[in-house]
């Protein structure tokens, strides 16, 4: 312990930065050095506390009693540069508050409801100047569109379940100029457009939620697709995207689709589930993908007649 007690601040926090919050909490009960460590960590990851540490009246309260410790101290922090909270808690929305005041970097979240009502996700979150990274499942609730006045700083935005509105990928085409890494999973939407010049990796998996798919993105190198439709006269797929090198799409063909020019592409994998009489549309995709250097079919499309 004398040996780690004598690292430089940066390098103990690094070392910690592994830990779970309640590993962390230990970790401070072993030396008063250990602790002033611990209350200046600048990654904390809630995720240890899971179920058990809420299963008796004495384990919640000595959840409590921790996340007391650390809430009391955030705001004396300059800078937080990871928060990871998946525990569905009361205090939630005030540590992500604290956390935007203390120009958090990177921020996980899991607030889908569980046994207790989900919280309400603050929009003003995705202005936050600092972040550049942010996870969210929202659960059932819906997330309200951001501020248009201002952009954001976000390198990589993943959304899971939850009502998206139709304004919200409006904004992330206009305000999201460094947005890099875009992750859908089984959001709820009536269209999704998304134009940007500087995405450069997309992956959305989805139900039949939403009915018009459109991609238009320059700079867009990899595109992971699963979505499950049940009426393929409904739906509609558009993509623009030259630099496309990595596509994957996995689900059902619609009638309405247009894959733009894949000039580069370089590999392709194609796990489709067409029916018997759609060879023609399956034969019209991969004329498609014709310059694909490595191209991966499941055995359901090879076998369309």
């Amino acid at each position: 312990m004398d040996g780690f007690s004598n690292l430089p601040d940066q390098v103990a926090h690094y070392i910690l930065s592994f830990l779970t919050i309640t590993d962390l909490a230990r970790f401070g009960c072993a030396s008063k050095r250990c602790r002033e460590l611990y209350l200046s960590a600048p990654s904390l990851n809630f995720d240890g506390f899971s179920v058990a540490n809420q299963s008796t009246c004495m384990k919640r309260q000595r959840t409590e009693s921790c996340i007391y410790q650390i809430q009391t101290r955030i705001p004396t922090i300059a800078r937080i540069a990871t928060l990871l909270l998946k525990i569905v808690h009361f205090r939630v929305m005030s540590w992500v508050h604290n956390a935007v005041r203390c120009n958090v970097e990177e921020l996980d979240l899991d607030i889908s409801p569980g046994s207790e009502i989900a919280p309400k996700f603050p929009s003003h979150v995705f202005l936050c100047a600092s972040l550049t990274s942010l996870s969210v499942d929202v659960g059932c609730t819906s997330l309200t569109v951001p501020s248009f006045t201002f952009s954001s700083n976000l390198k990589y935005l993943e959304l899971t379940n939850g009502l998206v509105k139709d304004g919200f990928f409006k904004w992330i085409s206009s305000c999201c100029k460094c947005i890099e890494d875009l992750v859908l999973q089984e959001v709820a939407a009536n269209n999704i457009t998304i134009e940007s010049s500087s995405l450069k990796t997309f992956s959305f998996v989805n139900d039949d939620s939403f009915d018009v798919l459109n991609i238009s993105c320059e700079k867009l190198e990899s595109l992971i697709m699963e979505w499950i439709i049940q009426s393929p006269s409904k739906y509609s797929l558009n993509i623009f995207a030259p630099r496309l090198k990595y596509f994957s799409w996995k689900g059902n063909l619609m009638n309405h689709r247009n894959l733009g020019n894949l000039e580069i592409l370089q590999e392709a994998e194609i796990l489709m589930k067409p029916k018997g009489d759609e060879f023609e549309n399956v034969f019209e995709v991969l004329c498609s993908l014709s310059r694909a250097k490595v191209l991966t079919l499941n055995e359901e499309t090879i076998k369309v007649k």
